[in-house]
């Protein structure tokens, strides 16, 4: 529909990592995602608020051989 929002496409898209290396064998990172809000049809009627979500993610070296890695994906 003229004049508009394009539906179901944020304007705002948004991401950052912090990354923490506490040993020389151990990386741990926290990340953040930002979705703005958007339309969810082509009258712009109806709205979604968008979301953040909060990842954390771990790796440890355990030998030359071995890498252990987790993560948790949507903390909040």
């Amino acid at each position: 529909v003229q004049g508009n929002e394009i539906d179901t496409a944020p304007k705002n898209l948004a991401n950052t990592r912090l990354r923490w290396l506490p040993t020389t064998n151990t990386t741990l990172e926290l990340e953040w995602l930002y979705m703005g809000d958007y339309f969810l049809d082509p009258d712009n009627e109806h709205k979604y608020k968008g979301h953040d979500l909060w990842q954390l993610r771990g790796a440890v070296q355990l030998n030359r051989h071995v890498n252990l890695f987790a993560r948790i994906e949507n903390l909040t």
